[in-house]
């Protein structure tokens, strides 16, 4: 992320546009929901994919999900959000989607340049008893 972040912009479209149509290939191949709602096109631009709303994702949670998860993402885990209204939202990460959210924070702190040398407490709460070996539970 460091060496990519200064490539030219051109640089970035290519690559996102490789990564795009690896991400769309693998939905409609694996993911019902995606399945019924892509394009056939393998160069759809972002602006035509359907993304789903919160109420998609709350009521579409099994078909929202891919039929194989590549094994270099390594295991699954579900995570949920906080909601004001009640109505949390259920997702599931993998190792490497939560890798990449880890790099995404550190690069956050970097960037607003804090004192990493400092104590953070992140305060949550659990609906049952908190699996502490286990990263993500």
């Amino acid at each position: 992320m460091e060496s990519s972040q200064w490539l030219s912009v051109a640089a970035l479209h290519k690559r996102q546009a490789a990564q795009l149509h690896a991400l769309l290939a693998h939905a409609r191949c694996h993911c019902r929901y995606y399945r019924e709602r892509l394009p056939e096109s393998a160069a759809t631009p972002w602006r035509e994919i359907p993304f789903p709303t919160r109420r998609d994702v709350q009521t579409h949670f099994d078909t929202l999900l891919v039929e194989a998860v590549p094994a270099a993402h390594g295991k699954t885990f579900d995570i949920n959000t906080g909601d004001s209204i009640g109505e949390p939202v259920t997702v599931r990460r993998t190792q490497l989607t939560q890798l990449f959210w880890e790099a995404a924070t550190l690069r956050d702190h970097l960037w607003h340049r804090r004192n990493l040398s400092g104590t953070m407490a992140i305060v949550r709460h659990f609906d049952c008893p908190v699996e502490t070996s286990r990263p993500g539970r």
